[in-house]
């Protein structure tokens, strides 16, 4: 059975299952780094506060991480980036719709970028099916954008659908 997770650092059980994925394939540096033993109390009143936004999703099979799915951005500008790291290369598209439903209606983000290798043409495939926009190749990764569809009234874009 498949789960979708989303983590936060004060849920112990959740850090034990980034633990878990970590002895599945090579330790991630950036996981290490975020674990935290804050209370929880004290991790609601850092993201109050804070315009930086951190958040991990994960998909776990029979009681395994198989793929996360990295999540950081800035509150004020509405923007965020996501990032992943799988066993097998292999992106779920449940998980990058996971992913940018999170960003876009629980966060209120309104722009998701995601940089991948050239050659990782299922993901791509996914990304341009999704709508994404391709804006180019730097230092070897292809930036995809997307853009919330539902943007505020007063924009060139939700104007031209209503008339439309």
């Amino acid at each position: 059975m498949n789960k979708i997770l989303i983590i936060n650092p004060d849920k112990m059980d959740k850090i034990k299952l980034l633990d878990e994925f970590d002895n599945n394939i090579v330790a991630s540096k950036e996981i290490q780094k975020r674990e935290t033993f804050m209370s929880e109390k004290e991790y609601q009143e850092l993201q109050r506060k804070s315009n930086e936004v951190y958040h991990e999703i994960v998909n776990e099979k029979d009681g395994k991480v198989t793929e996360i799915c990295y999540l950081s951005g800035e509150k004020d500008i509405k923007q965020c980036s996501l990032s992943f790291e799988t066993i097998n290369n292999s992106i779920s598209k449940k998980l990058l719709k996971t992913g940018m439903d999170y960003a876009f209606n629980s966060l209120g983000m309104e722009t998701i970028f995601i940089n991948i290798e050239p050659d990782n043409q299922k993901l791509i495939k996914q990304l341009e099916e999704l709508d994404f926009i391709n804006l180019g190749e730097v230092k070897g990764k292809i930036t995809y954008l997307k853009e919330k569809d539902e943007i505020e009234i007063g924009s060139m874009k939700s104007e031209h659908n209503k008339k439309h």
